[in-house]
């Protein structure tokens, strides 16, 4: 009866008029099948997800601006094998605990790690320099170590790389005597940084969210990618979902007419969008104007009151298919239990859903079908034996031929987050990885609510002390665009001047950054730092 209601409904509106949400998490056949049933049966290139944060987003951004073909896959154990690593952006030990094993393995093994970051981590004691960065001036690292580079290295190695004159001279524009004055960094630790990966014709460097969620994402990773070409050293994006490069793959092969994340929730508001279906994670929809709104989620949410109707989704242990995961590697799952309740995996309700509509092209009866057509249709998945990929052998995604690569011309413009006596205090956003689909995980779990709190609101001890704030305190946080409330939670390693804060989108509103917006959604991948204030509550 469900399905019937909302193919009905469906059937009265086309194009661009509708927006589909999808999630990071979901299966590759069901992502695909989404975008299927988005083309070929709503007529409308509005798809996207919260991949759109990802610093893999960013990398093909910034990739497809300056025209250059990313080379992605890779094998965990390359990073153990390398001699310098460079981290900026990301604290591995609790993001990626997989690869920073990988990375103590090469530590161990007697590498150097250099970690790039305001705040204090974890691993910083395993690490040969840590460089303690102001927030927000990534770009103005890598680029002076890029300037120091050319100075100690001889420029002959070079030419050959297209784009390299053009740098160099773009490099001029820098002024080392200023160095510490915008980064933070003294010049000797500058110099220690460009020693260490000088030593080695084997480094790899390893970017997270920290380097891109900045509304100048793609120009700090633009940075990275020419300190790279320099050291000859492999970039790692480090993907924050299971199935990001899922995400990313069908996504390459869709449109990217439609409207992107950031857009879809504007056209709602503004009720420019009539139609929006939800099969992943959201803001909360309070202002949205919409005249049909659908929910397909495993889990309840406050977006629930606002739905015209709810499908309930199995979780992935209810089903089966494929993720894609960081390396570029096809892996396969397996149903474990039956669906419980009324539920029903992801492509099965929408296979359902386009047959009702008329469209005969979704006759899939098993995940295998789906898969099977992705091989014919997703250029990365030409090379992919079904059967192979049963029997549990390596596969990886198809990538094209290497091409040769090209140094990027830095472009300079104010890149420095402010402050002001209004808004005394710097809120970095963290993006929460403590989620599936709808569910706040630290919410539900009383150890992890233990050990890291989605509410959590971060604050140094001298500014803790000086407001005289206590742990575990109610207190707010506004910007110039919305308010959010959390608890006090005191942490040593935090800047002074600097707050933390999870940014978590199916969080309940009152606890959720994304009241922020528009100050959240500046670009469609930015979470970069908001000037705020802090208010206590009463």
């Amino acid at each position: 009866e469900a399905l019937d209601f909302v193919a009905q409904r469906l059937k009265k509106f086309k194009g661009k008029k509708i927006a589909l949400i999808a999630s990071p998490q979901v299966s590759c056949e069901e992502y695909f099948l989404l975008h299927k049933f988005a083309s070929e049966e709503l007529k409308t290139e509005n798809v996207d997800s919260s991949y759109r944060f990802s610093p893999l987003a960013v990398f093909d951004k910034m990739a497809k601006e300056n025209g250059l073909e990313l080379d992605l896959n890779f094998e965990i154990k390359d990073i153990s094998r390398a001699k310098t690593l460079f981290l900026i952006g990301e604290d591995i030990p609790k993001s990626h605990p997989i690869i920073w094993l990988e990375v103590l393995k090469a530590v161990k093994g007697g590498a150097k790690l250099i970690v790039a970051s305001p705040a204090e981590l974890s691993l910083n004691r395993y690490s040969a320099l840590w460089l303690q960065i102001k927030p927000g001036t990534e770009f103005y690292l890598l680029s002076f170590l890029s300037k120091l580079f050319l100075q100690k290295e001889q420029e002959a190695d070079h030419p050959r790389i297209e784009g390299f004159d053009s740098f160099k001279d773009s490099l001029d524009e820098l002024d080392l005597s200023k160095f510490f004055e915008m980064t933070g960094i003294t010049l000797e630790e500058l110099k220690e940084a460009s020693e260490l990966l000088l030593e080695t014709e084997n480094a790899a460097f390893l970017f997270g969210m920290g380097l891109t969620q900045h509304p100048w994402g793609s120009r700090n990773v633009a940075a990275l990618w020419n300190l790279a070409l320099q050291a000859q050293a492999q970039l790692f994006p480090l993907g924050l979902e299971n199935n990001l490069r899922g995400v990313f793959e069908i996504g390459r092969n869709s449109s990217d007419k439609g409207l992107n994340f950031n857009q879809i929730f504007q056209a709602a508001s503004s009720g420019d969008l009539k139609v929006l279906y939800l099969a992943g994670p959201a803001p909360y929809l309070k202002k949205a104007n919409l005249e049909f709104l659908v929910i397909q989620d495993s889990f309840t949410n406050e977006n629930f009151k606002f739905a015209d109707a709810v499908l309930p989704a199995s979780t992935f242990a209810e089903t089966e298919g494929t993720f894609i995961n960081g390396e570029g590697r096809l892996q396969k799952f397996n149903k474990v239990i039956d669906p419980l309740g009324e539920a029903k995996p992801d492509w099965w309700i929408i296979s359902q859903l386009a047959r009702r509509m008329g469209n005969k092209g979704f006759p899939f009866k098993n995940p295998s079908e789906i898969t099977k057509e992705m091989i014919k249709v997703i250029p990365s998945f030409s090379n992919i034996s079904y059967t192979d990929l049963e029997k549990g052998q390596k596969i990886f995604t198809q990538e094209e031929t290497r091409k040769e690569r090209s140094f990027i011309p830095l472009k300079y413009s104010d890149s420095h987050h402010k402050k002001s006596k209004k808004y005394p205090f710097l809120m970095f956003l963290d993006y929460s990885l403590d989620y599936y689909r709808s569910l706040s995980l630290s919410q539900e779990s009383r150890g992890l609510k233990a050990i890291r709190d989605s509410r959590w609101i971060k604050i140094s001890p001298e500014d803790a002390e000086k407001l005289n704030l206590e742990e575990g305190e109610n207190i707010a946080v506004e910007s110039s665009s919305g308010t959010f409330k959390g608890y006090v939670k005191i942490v040593k390693s935090l800047p002074k001047g600097i707050l933390g804060a999870s940014f978590l989108l199916s969080e309940d509103s009152d606890f959720s950054v994304s009241g922020l917006i528009p100050s959240v959604f500046q670009e469609s991948h930015s979470l970069g730092m908001l000037p705020v204030k802090i208010k206590r509550e009463k």
